[in-house]
């Protein structure tokens, strides 16, 4: 069975999918900034979002650890996901020529899991 905290989840990294998407493509189409600069800010957007949406919705039991301790940590594991990130754009845009926006819905894909797990296992305990 899918765990409630899963699903839950998903709703939140949804929605700051399309925020960080929303942010990511206004930057590159309409201010005509680097995929690198708008990928850095609409991720540390996003992520902030994702952490305060998580604690209230998601992640909601009494926690053990400190809110700054969850704050470095989403952080800390979300800088991680953004090298991830730019790894997978890079080799799927600038290597292979995919798209840069199907290129940023591959790197979010993965980022997701990865993110959902951590802060389960780790952050959110």
């Amino acid at each position: 069975m899918i765990d409630i905290s899963f699903i839950k989840y998903g709703f939140v990294g949804g929605l700051c999918f399309g925020v960080d998407f929303i942010i990511f493509y206004s930057l590159i189409e309409f201010f005509d900034y680097s995929w690198y600069f708008s990928l850095t800010l609409s991720f540390i957007i996003a992520t902030y979002l994702n952490y305060f949406l998580s604690r209230k919705f998601v992640f909601i039991k009494s926690f053990t650890r400190k809110k700054q301790s969850q704050i470095f940590l989403t952080f800390a594991v979300s800088f991680f996901t953004l090298g991830f990130n730019y790894t997978i754009i890079f080799v799927s845009h600038e290597s292979f020529g995919l798209n840069i926006y199907l290129s940023k819905f591959i790197s979010i894909f993965f980022g997701f899991i990865i993110n959902y797990l951590v802060r389960k296992k780790i952050i959110f305990v």
